[in-house]
């Protein structure tokens, strides 16, 4: 364990990766200054903190059906509160990590590398976060700031919000009132990676040399539906029937998988865990 002196600012710090950055800074020494919703509102700006010396930006709206509900705050957080952070590196000479989401659409090849045209128009958090990348690279190159985009592909680990795919999933396999378990399709593939791995791609991301890179973060392997349930169950050692209801969504991806050579080339950055090895390690963090 190395003591550091360096002092680290992450926005969105109470989210599902906030926390879990934020507990492996303290664990190699880092000061942290913390900044979410009950600092203030970061489409406003960024309290004047002094000395920092990189910043997590990780604040967003990021729940897609909501975006269609509310596109005005999406496009307010996401885009002014990536403003905010690019303005609060500048005056401050500091680094940044901008976790992104995954922008290709329907993929035209795969692996997908970070060149594969993006698809912003999926839904205004997409067209949002696209337009927060823009913002990012205008800043680097007009700014002189330094950083790092990561396009997370499918984040997964014990604390996420039942609202995404594996915990949901898990909920119903555990839970003794649910006798069968129901999804949309059972056929879409994706590239699933576990937050320790994710974790250890935002810790490499501080030591990215002067400039700016784009990095995909993903296992680099896809699983489907019936893949994922079908490894749940036989870690936790729990059988239950599944079905799909049939609802495959009007354009939905049928697969995705992330090409990671570049991340791993220059950042020296190999997930570790593998569908089945991620959902062994939820299983020891749930006691079970």
């Amino acid at each position: 364990m190395t003591d550091h002196t360096e002092k680290i600012l992450v926005t969105g710090s109470n989210g599902f990766i906030g926390r879990a950055l934020i507990q492996e800074l303290k664990k190699n020494k880092y000061e942290v200054i913390v900044f979410d919703i009950g600092e203030g509102d970061i489409a406003e700006g960024l309290p004047d903190y002094t000395d920092v010396q990189h910043v997590f930006h990780l604040a967003a709206a990021t729940f897609v059906p909501k975006s269609w509900e509310s596109p005005k705050e999406f496009y307010r957080t996401n885009i002014m509160g990536t403003v905010s952070v690019m303005d609060f590196c500048t005056r401050h000479d500091c680094s940044f990590t901008l976790p992104s989401t995954y922008m290709y659409g329907v993929p035209q090849y795969l692996p997908i590398d970070e060149n594969h045209p993006l698809q912003t128009d999926v839904s205004p958090y997409h067209s949002s976060k696209g337009a927060a990348e823009q913002i990012v690279e205008f800043y680097v190159k007009k700014m002189n700031v330094s950083g790092i985009i990561l396009r997370m592909f499918n984040v997964y680990g014990y604390g996420q919000g039942k609202n995404f795919l594996i915990p949901s999933l898990l909920d119903k396999l555990i839970s003794p009132d649910v006798p069968e378990i129901s999804v949309a399709d059972l056929e879409p593939r994706r590239d699933y990676v576990f937050i320790d791995d994710v974790i250890q791609a935002l810790m490499l991301s501080m030591k990215q040399p002067a400039g700016f890179n784009i990095y995909n973060i993903g296992y680099g392997k896809s699983w489907s539906v019936s893949e994922v349930i079908e490894t749940i169950e036989s870690v936790f050692g729990i059988r239950k029937p599944y079905y799909s209801k049939g609802n495959r969504r009007p354009g939905e991806i049928m697969n995705t998988v992330a090409d990671i050579s570049k991340i791993q080339e220059n950042l020296g950055w190999i997930p570790q865990y593998d569908l089945r090895q991620g959902i062994l390690k939820i299983k020891e963090q749930m006691g079970s």
